[in-house]
């Protein structure tokens, strides 16, 4: 008989880097990794999300933040503000032509 189909599976899972030593300080990349697998395909995406540094007894652990991301997100919210405005501009003009014209 026929094989049952398989459900998507989905992890996302934070995955530790190799450590790197240097100067008395172990410094270890974390990134954020998810998976989503399907009868037919994977689909993998990794991202940095931050680095933790270790100095002695002291851990420390910084963000990595994502500046594409935010400058794509900026921009496109700046397109969508002057498509909005461009549009009420065009119809607030298309209301005062009409109210102009004479009633024939």
């Amino acid at each position: 008989m026929g094989q049952i189909a398989a459900q998507p599976r989905i992890e996302r899972r934070e995955v530790r880097g190799e450590p790197l030593t240097l100067s008395g300080w172990r410094i270890t990349p974390i990134k954020r990794v998810v998976h989503i697998a399907w009868p037919g395909g994977v689909w993998l995406w990794q991202r940095p999300i931050a680095v933790e540094i270790q100095e002695g007894e002291s851990l420390r652990r910084m963000p990595v933040h994502n500046s594409t991301r935010r400058a794509i997100l900026g921009l496109a919210l700046s397109a969508a503000l002057v498509a909005i405005v461009a549009s009420r501009r065009r119809r607030t003009r298309g209301r005062r032509e009409q109210e102009r014209e004479p009633n024939g």
